[in-house]
């Protein structure tokens, strides 16, 4: 089981990882999650739309294929999910 503050964390640090334009360091970041919330109780680490930040990264480093897919990722997961057709899906409340 992923402790949920992890994944936030780690999910967070993406972010601020990309507003600095430090991009490898975001996809690392978001690869850890990615993984994280693979492995997640039901795959509820999904909530956070990691490969959104995924796919922002891979613009930014000019992987536009890779990019694409992983967009197509996310929208499967949140699909798969049932998280409403809304990608990326919002924090339970």
């Amino acid at each position: 089981m992923v402790d949920r503050g992890v994944d936030a964390d780690l999910f967070a640090r993406a972010i601020v990882e990309e507003l600095r334009a430090q991009f490898r360091d975001a996809l690392r970041t978001v690869d850890k999650g990615v993984r994280l919330a693979d492995a997640s109780s039901n795959r509820q680490g999904h909530r956070y739309p990691h490969h959104l930040v995924r796919s922002r990264a891979l613009i930014a480093l000019d992987r536009l294929v890779d990019a694409r897919a992983a967009l197509e990722t996310g929208m499967r997961v949140s699909e798969d999910l049932a998280f409403g057709g809304q990608w990326p899906p919002t924090r339970p409340s």
